[in-house]
């Protein structure tokens, strides 16, 4: 009777296994791929559980990492949030930032990062990454995103900001602050400094000794 409750038990752990390997997997980007300007176009996680490249949005298209596995495509991060565009291609480049060339005749710096990046992935938690040729992480965008998906931190001092709509993800009206100082998670008015006087909503966690 045991053998026959081993083969479940078996299938579970090797799905948990595949999930685990799963979350660290991506696709490999390099200085010779580049991605054509139009809806929809990117390149996705080994999964296809995130995308990163070309979206509609009000005004032109615009560069970002969406959830792509539910029906209505779910947007968590935007680059150059203020600013839309109708260029021609998505590349790497030879010194190493990541380029959206031709946007109204000029190019547009999408990622600029601290060392000269050679690839880039996008990972199955939804973060794209850029790296050297030592496989060191020199840029990614949940250092900047305006939504916060499953496993990702807001760090002591980042903030969250949010979009005029659904449909705009330029820069609202809100921001959500952690604040390094003490440790409160504070919502405030974009615009407004970090005073009690400006909040209207927080945590209650200052001077707790531990962050967020």
């Amino acid at each position: 009777m045991a053998a026959n409750h081993l083969h479940p038990l078996l299938c579970l752990a090797l799905a948990m296994l595949v999930s685990l390997d799963f979350s660290c997997t991506q696709t490999g980007i390099t200085s010779r791929s580049s991605l054509e300007a139009a809806t929809g176009a990117s390149w996705s996680s080994l999964s296809g559980r995130f995308s990163f490249g070309f979206y509609a949005t009000e005004g032109g298209l615009a560069v970002g990492v969406w959830l792509a596995t539910v029906p209505n495509v779910t947007i968590t991060w935007t680059a150059n949030r203020n600013d839309t565009g109708t260029g021609s291609t998505l590349r790497l480049a030879d010194d190493g930032r990541l380029l959206w060339t031709g946007v109204g005749d000029h190019d547009r710096t999408i990622a600029r990062p601290s060392r000269l990046a050679v690839t880039g992935a996008v990972r199955d938690n939804g973060n794209f990454v850029m790296f050297v040729t030592d496989d060191a992480v020199v840029w990614q965008t949940f250092e900047s995103d305006d939504t916060l998906v499953a496993g990702q931190e807001l760090v002591p001092a980042a903030q969250l900001f949010s979009s005029v709509s659904d449909t705009n993800k330029a820069v609202g009206k809100y921001r959500l602050a952690n604040q390094q100082l003490d440790d409160n998670l504070v919502l405030y008015p974009v615009g407004m400094p970090n005073d009690a006087a400006s909040s209207y909503w927080n945590t209650g966690t200052f001077d707790l000794g531990f962050t967020l």
